[in-house]
């Protein structure tokens, strides 16, 4: 699937994260490089910034919350594992547990990795 913004082609990726939908909406050739010419891409250092204080307030989320469900899962090259991250909160949902954090989804082949806590 792609889709033509500004006259550039982006090529959608299967999986969606909120950073490079952010990076998309913002500014397209620079999602575009992303995806497409990696070693030409210069990362924002205001994103970086942004995405370790994400990380900290969802530590802090897990800590505020009792009996946490993490579905935080990584691949060994690193990245993230989507397909068991999305197995995890099924069975998380399936299990009744209170709080999920980073739930994950999938519909139509397109996966959400959520950078966020789910409670009941």
């Amino acid at each position: 699937m792609n889709e033509k913004h500004k006259g550039f082609k982006i090529d959608i990726v299967k999986t969606i994260l909120k950073s490079r939908f952010v990076s998309y909406k913002t500014c397209p050739k620079s999602l575009w490089l992303l995806l497409n010419k990696k070693e030409e891409y210069i990362e924002d250092p205001s994103a970086l910034k942004h995405i370790e204080e994400g990380k900290e307030v969802g530590t802090l989320a897990k800590k505020y919350f009792k009996d946490v469900a993490d579905t935080t899962s990584y691949k060994e090259d690193g990245s993230l594992d989507s397909e068991n991250m999305i197995g995890l909160t099924k069975r998380y949902l399936l299990e009744n547990k209170e709080t999920i954090a980073e739930a994950s989804f999938s519909q139509d082949g397109l996966s959400n990795l959520s950078a966020s806590l789910i409670s009941s």
